[in-house]
């Protein structure tokens, strides 16, 4: 399965399960082997369940088969910033392999609600043609992906006390033999529990 996209898909939409400010987008550093250009989601506060309006534009510099995402959580409150820890895979937690992330999600589906994410990510790479994202170890490629839906699932009973909020975001996506900062970006977002 697509890592290149699928990073990305996979970091927007796990962190908006636990994530009225517009969607933030910023680059933080990294080789840019994988750079990560922009990122666009809608509507400005995101409800779950709920329909979010997804656009990713990216490319895959050079070849590769090695990658891990470290995803960092916090929460803004009026206490300060709270790092959200990383609970059955989901909020501050690092992620190796990139290849079977989606295949890890849908066989383990973290707390009833990965493995619909999986399906819907999946979905969603299947609808964008790009050569260099057909399996490991990825080729050079371009992605741009516009205004493509998602459904969204429901908040589990789990992560309810944690579900509305301000949220900011960090993704790092690093080689897993050399460890090397490959790309770098965060995201800020709205996240509300709907009924």
């Amino acid at each position: 399965m697509p890592a290149f996209p699928s990073f990305c898909v996979c970091a927007a939409l796990l962190l908006t399960i636990s994530s009225a400010n517009a969607f933030k987008f910023s680059r933080c550093g990294g080789n840019d082997d994988i750079n990560v250009q922009a990122i666009s989601l809608e509507p400005s506060v995101i409800t779950l369940p709920g329909r979010i309006t997804l656009g990713f534009a990216g490319k895959i510099q050079r070849p590769f088969d090695n990658i891990d995402m470290k995803i960092e959580l916090v929460r803004k409150t009026w206490l300060g910033n709270v790092r959200i820890p990383c609970i059955f895979n989901i909020g501050s937690c690092s992620y190796p392999d990139l290849c079977n992330l989606l295949d890890r999600m849908e066989r383990e589906d973290w707390v009833g609600i990965s493995a619909r994410i999986a399906a819907e990510i999946r979905q969603l790479i299947a609808s964008v043609d790009s050569e260099g994202l057909q399996a490991c170890p990825y080729q050079p490629a371009e992605l741009e992906i516009a205004d493509r839906s998602l459904d969204l699932p429901g908040i589990p009973s789990l992560l309810a006390a944690i579900a509305n909020g301000d949220y900011k975001i960090r993704v790092e996506l690093s080689n897993s033999r050399s460890g090397s900062l490959m790309s770098c970006f965060e995201m800020e977002m709205t996240l509300k529990k709907g009924d």
